[in-house]
Protein backbone atom coordinates (compact mmCIF):
# COMPACT_ATOMS: atom_id res chain seq x y z
CA UNK A 1 0.00 0.00 0.00
CA UNK A 2 1.01 3.33 -0.98
CA UNK A 3 0.64 6.19 1.87
CA UNK A 4 0.65 9.83 2.30
CA UNK A 5 4.88 8.95 4.15
CA UNK A 6 5.80 7.25 1.31
CA UNK A 7 4.82 10.32 -1.09
CA UNK A 8 6.65 12.69 1.89
CA UNK A 9 9.85 9.73 1.89
CA UNK A 10 9.72 10.07 -2.58
CA UNK A 11 9.64 13.96 -2.25
CA UNK A 12 12.76 14.61 0.33
CA UNK A 13 14.75 12.22 -2.16
CA UNK A 14 14.07 13.50 -5.32
CA UNK A 15 14.08 17.47 -4.07
CA UNK A 16 17.55 17.78 -5.18
CA UNK A 17 16.96 16.33 -8.52
CA UNK A 18 13.48 17.20 -9.88
CA UNK A 19 12.25 20.93 -10.40
CA UNK A 20 10.13 22.68 -8.16
CA UNK A 21 7.15 23.70 -10.67
CA UNK A 22 5.55 27.41 -9.65
CA UNK A 23 2.32 27.54 -9.53
CA UNK A 24 0.87 30.76 -10.15
CA UNK A 25 -3.29 32.38 -10.15
CA UNK A 26 -5.41 32.36 -13.03
CA UNK A 27 -6.99 35.56 -14.00
CA UNK A 28 -9.53 34.63 -16.59
CA UNK A 29 -11.56 32.21 -16.89
CA UNK A 30 -13.88 31.63 -20.20
CA UNK A 31 -17.17 31.29 -17.15
CA UNK A 32 -15.92 32.86 -13.93
CA UNK A 33 -15.32 30.83 -10.71
CA UNK A 34 -16.47 32.08 -7.10
CA UNK A 35 -13.48 31.05 -5.72
CA UNK A 36 -9.34 31.29 -6.31
CA UNK A 37 -8.17 29.66 -9.25
CA UNK A 38 -4.05 28.82 -9.70
CA UNK A 39 -2.43 26.30 -12.32
CA UNK A 40 0.43 23.74 -11.52
CA UNK A 41 3.59 24.60 -14.32
CA UNK A 42 4.36 21.13 -14.28
CA UNK A 43 5.50 21.55 -18.24
CA UNK A 44 8.50 23.04 -17.13
CA UNK A 45 10.01 19.94 -15.98
CA UNK A 46 12.93 19.15 -18.57
CA UNK A 47 10.86 16.15 -19.89
CA UNK A 48 7.88 18.60 -19.59
CA UNK A 49 5.55 15.88 -17.86
CA UNK A 50 5.44 15.03 -13.80
CA UNK A 51 6.63 11.50 -14.65
CA UNK A 52 10.34 12.99 -14.05
CA UNK A 53 9.73 12.41 -10.72
CA UNK A 54 8.52 9.02 -10.47
CA UNK A 55 11.42 8.00 -12.65
CA UNK A 56 13.97 9.77 -10.35
CA UNK A 57 12.09 8.31 -7.11
CA UNK A 58 12.43 4.50 -8.65
CA UNK A 59 16.06 5.05 -9.42
CA UNK A 60 17.15 6.98 -6.11
CA UNK A 61 15.32 3.38 -4.36
CA UNK A 62 17.11 0.87 -6.81
CA UNK A 63 20.60 -1.36 -5.06
CA UNK A 64 23.53 0.29 -6.29
CA UNK A 65 24.36 -3.89 -7.88
CA UNK A 66 20.98 -2.85 -9.67
CA UNK A 67 21.87 0.26 -11.31
CA UNK A 68 24.88 -0.18 -12.49
CA UNK A 69 23.04 -2.73 -14.71
CA UNK A 70 20.64 -0.22 -16.18
CA UNK A 71 17.28 0.61 -16.21
CA UNK A 72 14.61 -0.46 -18.81
CA UNK A 73 11.22 0.38 -19.42
CA UNK A 74 8.55 0.20 -22.45
CA UNK A 75 7.22 3.76 -23.74
CA UNK A 76 7.19 6.25 -26.45
CA UNK A 77 5.77 8.62 -24.44
CA UNK A 78 6.71 10.68 -21.38
CA UNK A 79 7.29 7.81 -18.84
CA UNK A 80 10.67 6.63 -21.35
CA UNK A 81 11.67 10.14 -21.65
CA UNK A 82 11.31 10.33 -17.80
CA UNK A 83 13.58 7.13 -17.62
CA UNK A 84 16.25 8.31 -20.72
CA UNK A 85 16.56 11.63 -18.84
CA UNK A 86 16.86 10.06 -15.85
CA UNK A 87 19.60 7.65 -16.58
CA UNK A 88 21.01 10.50 -18.28
CA UNK A 89 21.89 13.40 -15.30
CA UNK A 90 22.11 10.31 -13.03
CA UNK A 91 25.18 8.68 -15.26
CA UNK A 92 22.89 4.79 -15.62
CA UNK A 93 22.35 3.06 -18.51
CA UNK A 94 18.88 3.31 -19.81
CA UNK A 95 17.10 0.74 -22.49
CA UNK A 96 14.00 2.03 -23.92
CA UNK A 97 11.57 -0.25 -25.75
CA UNK A 98 9.53 2.02 -28.16
CA UNK A 99 6.41 1.36 -30.00
CA UNK A 100 6.51 1.58 -33.61
CA UNK A 101 3.93 4.97 -33.64
CA UNK A 102 6.26 6.32 -31.59
CA UNK A 103 5.92 10.26 -31.76
CA UNK A 104 8.48 11.68 -34.41
CA UNK A 105 9.37 14.32 -32.24
CA UNK A 106 10.40 12.48 -29.36
CA UNK A 107 13.16 10.60 -30.98
CA UNK A 108 15.58 13.17 -30.83
CA UNK A 109 14.91 13.50 -26.98
CA UNK A 110 15.79 9.99 -26.55
CA UNK A 111 18.83 10.08 -28.46
CA UNK A 112 20.28 13.54 -26.35
CA UNK A 113 19.85 11.61 -23.25
CA UNK A 114 21.64 8.67 -24.62
CA UNK A 115 19.37 6.15 -23.95
CA UNK A 116 19.82 2.89 -26.01
CA UNK A 117 16.26 2.98 -27.71
CA UNK A 118 14.69 -0.03 -30.02
CA UNK A 119 11.61 -0.64 -31.49
CA UNK A 120 9.92 -3.28 -29.51
CA UNK A 121 6.43 -3.67 -31.55
CA UNK A 122 3.67 -2.26 -32.94
CA UNK A 123 1.83 -2.41 -29.16
CA UNK A 124 2.98 -0.91 -25.84
CA UNK A 125 2.36 -4.89 -24.73
CA UNK A 126 4.62 -6.02 -27.11
CA UNK A 127 7.36 -3.72 -25.59
CA UNK A 128 6.81 -4.44 -22.58
CA UNK A 129 7.23 -8.51 -22.53
CA UNK A 130 10.26 -7.20 -25.03
CA UNK A 131 12.01 -5.24 -21.88
CA UNK A 132 10.95 -7.85 -19.17
CA UNK A 133 12.80 -10.55 -21.11
CA UNK A 134 15.91 -7.72 -21.68
CA UNK A 135 15.66 -7.21 -18.05
CA UNK A 136 15.81 -10.34 -17.26
CA UNK A 137 18.66 -11.62 -19.35
CA UNK A 138 20.50 -8.87 -17.94
CA UNK A 139 19.89 -7.89 -14.31
CA UNK A 140 18.78 -4.17 -15.62
CA UNK A 141 15.83 -2.78 -13.24
CA UNK A 142 13.06 -3.25 -15.31
CA UNK A 143 10.54 0.29 -14.60
CA UNK A 144 6.87 -0.59 -15.36
CA UNK A 145 5.55 2.95 -16.44
CA UNK A 146 2.52 2.86 -13.71
CA UNK A 147 2.50 -0.64 -11.87
CA UNK A 148 5.65 0.58 -9.55
CA UNK A 149 4.57 1.92 -5.98
CA UNK A 150 7.97 3.51 -6.37
CA UNK A 151 7.05 5.57 -9.22
CA UNK A 152 3.41 6.18 -8.07
CA UNK A 153 4.65 8.13 -5.02
CA UNK A 154 6.94 9.62 -6.79
CA UNK A 155 3.76 11.07 -9.29
CA UNK A 156 2.22 11.71 -5.92
CA UNK A 157 5.08 14.58 -4.72
CA UNK A 158 2.91 16.65 -7.26
CA UNK A 159 0.11 17.08 -5.73
CA UNK A 160 1.73 17.62 -1.84
CA UNK A 161 4.09 19.66 -3.39
CA UNK A 162 1.02 22.06 -4.61
CA UNK A 163 -0.60 22.07 -1.44
CA UNK A 164 2.26 23.36 0.19
CA UNK A 165 2.77 26.15 -2.08
CA UNK A 166 -1.31 27.48 -1.57
CA UNK A 167 -0.82 29.41 1.38
CA UNK A 168 -3.78 28.32 3.35
CA UNK A 169 -5.77 25.89 3.15
CA UNK A 170 -9.15 27.47 2.15
CA UNK A 171 -8.79 26.74 -0.92
CA UNK A 172 -10.17 24.35 -4.16
CA UNK A 173 -7.77 22.11 -5.57
CA UNK A 174 -8.55 22.30 -9.29
CA UNK A 175 -7.48 19.52 -11.46
CA UNK A 176 -6.82 19.69 -15.02
CA UNK A 177 -6.30 16.83 -17.35
CA UNK A 178 -7.10 13.23 -17.76
CA UNK A 179 -8.15 10.18 -15.00
CA UNK A 180 -4.37 10.22 -13.97
CA UNK A 181 -4.63 13.89 -12.70
CA UNK A 182 -8.08 13.79 -11.38
CA UNK A 183 -6.85 10.77 -9.59
CA UNK A 184 -3.50 11.83 -7.89
CA UNK A 185 -5.10 15.56 -6.97
CA UNK A 186 -8.66 13.56 -5.38
CA UNK A 187 -6.32 11.52 -3.08
CA UNK A 188 -3.72 14.46 -2.06
CA UNK A 189 -7.00 16.65 -1.80
CA UNK A 190 -8.39 14.05 0.53
CA UNK A 191 -5.40 13.11 2.60
CA UNK A 192 -4.19 17.39 3.03
CA UNK A 193 -5.23 18.33 6.37
CA UNK A 194 -7.69 15.47 6.35
CA UNK A 195 -9.57 16.88 3.08
CA UNK A 196 -10.11 19.95 1.16
CA UNK A 197 -11.93 20.53 -1.82
CA UNK A 198 -10.97 19.28 -5.30
CA UNK A 199 -12.76 20.50 -8.65
CA UNK A 200 -12.24 18.72 -11.86
CA UNK A 201 -11.62 19.65 -15.05
CA UNK A 202 -11.05 16.21 -17.05
CA UNK A 203 -10.28 16.75 -20.23
CA UNK A 204 -10.41 13.42 -21.86
CA UNK A 205 -13.73 11.60 -23.11
CA UNK A 206 -13.02 8.87 -20.46
CA UNK A 207 -12.38 11.84 -17.93
CA UNK A 208 -15.57 13.25 -18.19
CA UNK A 209 -18.14 10.33 -18.05
CA UNK A 210 -16.51 8.00 -16.10
CA UNK A 211 -13.13 9.05 -14.09
CA UNK A 212 -13.52 12.83 -12.57
CA UNK A 213 -17.36 11.69 -11.52
CA UNK A 214 -18.19 9.65 -8.32
CA UNK A 215 -15.42 10.83 -5.73
CA UNK A 216 -13.08 7.45 -6.40
CA UNK A 217 -9.71 7.95 -6.36
CA UNK A 218 -6.94 5.35 -7.12
CA UNK A 219 -3.59 4.20 -8.21
CA UNK A 220 -2.90 0.16 -9.26
CA UNK A 221 -0.23 -1.89 -7.99
CA UNK A 222 1.46 -5.04 -10.10
CA UNK A 223 -1.34 -7.09 -7.54
CA UNK A 224 -4.43 -5.28 -9.51
CA UNK A 225 -5.85 -2.17 -10.01
CA UNK A 226 -6.53 0.62 -8.26
CA UNK A 227 -5.85 -0.71 -4.89
CA UNK A 228 -4.73 2.49 -3.26
CA UNK A 229 -6.97 5.47 -2.89
CA UNK A 230 -10.05 7.13 -1.21
CA UNK A 231 -13.55 8.06 -1.75
CA UNK A 232 -13.08 11.92 -2.01
CA UNK A 233 -15.80 13.35 -3.91
CA UNK A 234 -14.98 16.53 -5.85
CA UNK A 235 -16.83 19.94 -4.95
CA UNK A 236 -17.48 20.14 -9.04
CA UNK A 237 -16.84 18.49 -12.49
CA UNK A 238 -16.77 20.85 -15.20
CA UNK A 239 -16.93 19.34 -18.78
CA UNK A 240 -16.10 21.08 -22.17
CA UNK A 241 -16.40 18.80 -24.94
CA UNK A 242 -14.35 21.30 -26.90
CA UNK A 243 -11.65 19.65 -25.00
CA UNK A 244 -11.81 16.64 -26.59
CA UNK A 245 -11.03 17.98 -30.45
CA UNK A 246 -7.06 17.32 -30.23
CA UNK A 247 -7.42 13.47 -28.44
CA UNK A 248 -5.69 11.01 -30.38
CA UNK A 249 -7.78 9.29 -32.28
CA UNK A 250 -7.17 5.91 -30.08
CA UNK A 251 -7.60 7.99 -26.56
CA UNK A 252 -10.85 9.37 -28.07
CA UNK A 253 -12.16 5.50 -28.90
CA UNK A 254 -11.27 4.32 -25.62
CA UNK A 255 -13.51 7.08 -23.96
CA UNK A 256 -16.11 5.60 -26.40
CA UNK A 257 -15.75 1.85 -24.55
CA UNK A 258 -16.79 3.36 -21.47
CA UNK A 259 -19.52 5.44 -22.99
CA UNK A 260 -21.08 2.16 -24.37
CA UNK A 261 -21.62 0.67 -20.81
CA UNK A 262 -23.82 3.35 -19.93
CA UNK A 263 -26.36 2.45 -22.96
CA UNK A 264 -26.95 -0.89 -20.54
CA UNK A 265 -27.38 1.56 -17.58
CA UNK A 266 -30.42 3.69 -18.55
CA UNK A 267 -28.97 5.42 -21.25
CA UNK A 268 -30.92 4.23 -24.21
CA UNK A 269 -29.90 5.29 -27.31
CA UNK A 270 -26.82 7.21 -26.68
CA UNK A 271 -25.53 5.94 -29.80
CA UNK A 272 -27.71 8.27 -31.77
CA UNK A 273 -27.33 11.20 -29.64
CA UNK A 274 -24.58 14.15 -30.09
CA UNK A 275 -21.49 14.37 -27.98
CA UNK A 276 -22.55 16.51 -25.26
CA UNK A 277 -25.62 15.00 -24.82
CA UNK A 278 -24.15 11.80 -24.95
CA UNK A 279 -21.56 13.14 -22.18
CA UNK A 280 -24.30 14.56 -20.16
CA UNK A 281 -26.15 12.02 -20.08
CA UNK A 282 -23.28 9.53 -18.97
CA UNK A 283 -22.34 12.14 -16.26
CA UNK A 284 -26.14 11.95 -15.34
CA UNK A 285 -26.06 8.19 -14.84
CA UNK A 286 -23.10 8.00 -13.16
CA UNK A 287 -23.80 10.66 -10.55
CA UNK A 288 -27.17 9.37 -9.77
CA UNK A 289 -25.82 5.87 -9.21
CA UNK A 290 -23.15 7.30 -6.59
CA UNK A 291 -25.49 9.55 -4.73
CA UNK A 292 -27.16 5.78 -3.43
CA UNK A 293 -24.29 4.41 -2.87
CA UNK A 294 -20.66 6.27 -2.21
CA UNK A 295 -18.99 3.78 -0.82
CA UNK A 296 -20.09 1.43 -3.27
CA UNK A 297 -21.63 -1.02 -0.95
CA UNK A 298 -24.45 -1.87 -2.86
CA UNK A 299 -25.66 -0.40 -6.41
CA UNK A 300 -22.58 1.06 -7.51
CA UNK A 301 -20.94 -1.91 -8.35
CA UNK A 302 -23.08 -2.11 -11.77
CA UNK A 303 -20.94 0.83 -12.92
CA UNK A 304 -18.35 -2.00 -13.42
CA UNK A 305 -20.62 -3.58 -16.15
CA UNK A 306 -18.11 -5.07 -18.98
CA UNK A 307 -14.86 -4.24 -16.31
CA UNK A 308 -14.25 -7.77 -14.59
CA UNK A 309 -13.31 -9.37 -18.10
CA UNK A 310 -11.98 -6.05 -19.27
CA UNK A 311 -9.32 -6.22 -16.17
CA UNK A 312 -8.38 -9.33 -16.06
CA UNK A 313 -7.11 -8.95 -19.97
CA UNK A 314 -5.76 -4.94 -19.12
CA UNK A 315 -3.73 -7.10 -16.23
CA UNK A 316 -2.37 -9.93 -18.25
CA UNK A 317 -0.34 -7.40 -20.20
CA UNK A 318 0.19 -9.19 -23.08
CA UNK A 319 -2.42 -7.53 -25.18
CA UNK A 320 -2.61 -4.59 -26.97
CA UNK A 321 -5.67 -2.88 -25.25
CA UNK A 322 -6.23 0.06 -23.46
CA UNK A 323 -8.79 0.24 -20.55
CA UNK A 324 -12.00 1.32 -23.11
CA UNK A 325 -11.04 -1.05 -25.62
CA UNK A 326 -11.11 -4.14 -22.84
CA UNK A 327 -14.19 -2.66 -21.58
CA UNK A 328 -16.20 -2.77 -24.66
CA UNK A 329 -14.54 -6.56 -25.45
CA UNK A 330 -16.69 -7.45 -22.04
CA UNK A 331 -19.41 -6.17 -22.75
CA UNK A 332 -20.43 -8.71 -25.04
CA UNK A 333 -18.84 -11.73 -22.77
CA UNK A 334 -20.96 -10.62 -20.31
CA UNK A 335 -24.03 -10.65 -22.39
CA UNK A 336 -22.99 -14.05 -23.43
CA UNK A 337 -22.19 -15.05 -19.99
CA UNK A 338 -26.27 -13.57 -18.70
CA UNK A 339 -27.20 -15.36 -21.61
CA UNK A 340 -25.88 -18.28 -20.73
CA UNK A 341 -27.36 -18.17 -16.99
CA UNK A 342 -30.78 -17.57 -18.89
CA UNK A 343 -31.07 -14.29 -17.76
CA UNK A 344 -31.49 -12.44 -21.52
CA UNK A 345 -32.00 -13.70 -24.41
CA UNK A 346 -30.05 -14.28 -27.62
CA UNK A 347 -31.48 -11.03 -29.44
CA UNK A 348 -30.32 -9.07 -26.20
CA UNK A 349 -26.62 -10.48 -26.71
CA UNK A 350 -26.69 -9.29 -30.39
CA UNK A 351 -27.79 -5.68 -29.03
CA UNK A 352 -24.77 -5.56 -27.16
CA UNK A 353 -22.45 -6.21 -30.16
CA UNK A 354 -24.64 -3.65 -32.25
CA UNK A 355 -23.56 -0.77 -29.64
CA UNK A 356 -20.20 -1.32 -29.39
CA UNK A 357 -19.64 -1.49 -33.23
CA UNK A 358 -21.88 1.55 -33.14
CA UNK A 359 -19.26 2.86 -31.32
CA UNK A 360 -16.36 1.84 -33.62
CA UNK A 361 -14.75 -0.62 -31.38
CA UNK A 362 -13.15 -3.95 -31.46
CA UNK A 363 -15.69 -6.65 -30.05
CA UNK A 364 -13.61 -9.75 -30.69
CA UNK A 365 -10.95 -11.61 -27.90
CA UNK A 366 -7.67 -11.41 -28.20
CA UNK A 367 -5.52 -13.89 -30.55
CA UNK A 368 -4.00 -16.18 -27.79
CA UNK A 369 -6.21 -15.34 -24.48
CA UNK A 370 -5.17 -18.14 -21.45
CA UNK A 371 -8.53 -18.66 -20.32
CA UNK A 372 -6.94 -20.26 -17.19
CA UNK A 373 -5.06 -17.12 -16.51
CA UNK A 374 -8.21 -15.45 -17.25
CA UNK A 375 -10.19 -16.93 -14.52
CA UNK A 376 -7.80 -16.34 -12.19
CA UNK A 377 -7.43 -12.58 -12.48
CA UNK A 378 -11.34 -12.53 -12.84
CA UNK A 379 -11.79 -14.30 -9.49
CA UNK A 380 -9.05 -11.76 -8.09
CA UNK A 381 -11.70 -8.98 -8.67
CA UNK A 382 -12.53 -6.60 -6.20
CA UNK A 383 -16.10 -7.95 -6.23
CA UNK A 384 -15.34 -11.34 -6.09
CA UNK A 385 -15.84 -12.08 -2.48
CA UNK A 386 -17.94 -14.97 -2.99
CA UNK A 387 -16.52 -16.97 -6.01
CA UNK A 388 -16.67 -15.21 -9.51
CA UNK A 389 -18.47 -12.17 -9.26
CA UNK A 390 -20.07 -10.43 -12.56
CA UNK A 391 -22.78 -7.23 -13.14
CA UNK A 392 -25.19 -9.31 -15.77
CA UNK A 393 -28.24 -7.87 -17.26
CA UNK A 394 -31.80 -9.56 -16.29
CA UNK A 395 -35.16 -8.75 -17.44
CA UNK A 396 -37.26 -7.20 -14.70
CA UNK A 397 -40.88 -8.34 -14.55
CA UNK A 398 -41.84 -4.99 -16.59
CA UNK A 399 -40.28 -6.53 -19.28
CA UNK A 400 -37.36 -3.41 -18.68
CA UNK A 401 -33.44 -4.88 -18.90
CA UNK A 402 -31.31 -3.99 -15.64
CA UNK A 403 -28.19 -5.14 -14.45
CA UNK A 404 -27.29 -6.11 -10.80
CA UNK A 405 -24.52 -8.30 -9.23
CA UNK A 406 -24.61 -12.39 -9.42
CA UNK A 407 -21.79 -13.85 -7.37
CA UNK A 408 -20.78 -17.44 -6.56
CA UNK A 409 -21.22 -17.98 -10.51
CA UNK A 410 -20.01 -21.45 -12.02
CA UNK A 411 -16.37 -21.66 -13.61
CA UNK A 412 -17.70 -23.83 -16.30
CA UNK A 413 -20.21 -21.29 -17.65
CA UNK A 414 -17.60 -18.51 -17.53
CA UNK A 415 -15.75 -20.71 -19.33
CA UNK A 416 -18.57 -21.85 -22.19
CA UNK A 417 -19.11 -17.46 -22.45
CA UNK A 418 -15.56 -17.50 -23.48
CA UNK A 419 -15.44 -20.40 -25.65
CA UNK A 420 -18.65 -18.71 -27.43
CA UNK A 421 -16.38 -15.14 -27.74
CA UNK A 422 -13.34 -16.96 -29.12
CA UNK A 423 -15.65 -19.04 -31.28
CA UNK A 424 -17.04 -16.05 -32.56
CA UNK A 425 -13.80 -14.46 -32.84
CA UNK A 426 -12.59 -17.20 -35.52
CA UNK A 427 -15.41 -16.85 -37.34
Amino acid sequence: MISIADIEAARSRIEPHVRHTPILPVSQWRDPLPFRATLKLELQQVTGSFKARGAMNRLLTLPPETIAKGLVTASGGNHGLAIARTGYVMGVPTKIFLPANVAPDKLPKFKGWNADTVIGGDSFDECNVQSLAYAEQTGAAYVHPFADPFVVAGQGTLGLEILDDIPDVDVVLVAIGGGVVTDVAGFAASAYHRGIPVLHVPTTLLGQIDAAIGGKTGVNLPEGKNLVGAFWQPCAVVCDTDTLIGLPAREYRCGMGELAKYHFLGGGALDAAALPERVFQAARIKAEVVSGDEREGGRRAILNYGHTLAHALEIAGTFDLRHGEAVAIGLPFAAHLAHALGRIDADRVEEHYRVVRAYGLGDRLPAGVDTDRLLELMGRDKKALRGLTFVLEYVRPDGVHDVDVVDGIDPAAVRAALMLMTERSMG
